[in-house]
This record gives structure tokens, C-alpha cells and sequence, in this order.
């Protein structure tokens, strides 16, 4: 089987567990969705949900391995100046 063959028999199978995990976590996923938005509105935060998926594959036992992930990222953010210690600070009144 050339390399090409086989990159695309990795990514259907690959496509259709996805597919498979997404359904048999469809309401794990959709209640975890539903509680970012609800969070990210009291904290009137922008609202990010992430959902990965990957491969892994194990070339000695020529397996693969498919995960799905989701989670919620809450991003606070400040920001201020870099200091300057050749700058002089001046006496504030």
C-alpha cells in the first residue's frame, strides 16, 4: 500500500470515529457548551469552547488512536508597562 493509500484509509477512519465519538458525546458536549455560555455571560467575558480531536498512530503495533476533547478556556487578561531600570522615577505629590 503506497503512503498516499494509506494516509487517506488513516483519515476516513479517522473521520468516521469522530463522527462517532461527537454522537456518543453529543450531550456531554451540548450540556458543556450550554454552562461556558451561561459562565462567560455573568463574567461578560467572550465565550471560547474548544473541541479537539487527534491521532495518534503506534507504527510498531501499526494501530491509531483517535481522541476527542473538549473543554472550556477562560482567558482574564491584564496589561501594563514594561519597567525601565535606567529610567528615573520621578517624586510624585
Amino acid at each position: 500500500m503506497s503512503e498516499q493509500t494509506k494516509l487517506g484509509a488513516i483519515a476516513q477512519i479517522a473521520a468516521e470515529n469522530l463522527t462517532d465519538l461527537m454522537r456518543e458525546n453529543e450531550e456531554a458536549i451540548q450540556s458543556a457548551i450550554s454552562k461556558c455560555a451561561e459562565e462567560t455571560a455573568l463574567q461578560e467575558a467572550e465565550a471560547k469552547f474548544t473541541i479537539g480531536f487527534s491521532i495518534a498512530l503506534n507504527l510498531d503495533k501499526s494501530t491509531q488512536t483517535h481522541k476527542l476533547t473538549w473543554s472550556v478556556r477562560n482567558v482574564r487578561e491584564t496589561s501594563c508597562a514594561i519597567p525601565d531600570p535606567a529610567q528615573t522615577n520621578l517624586p510624585l505629590k
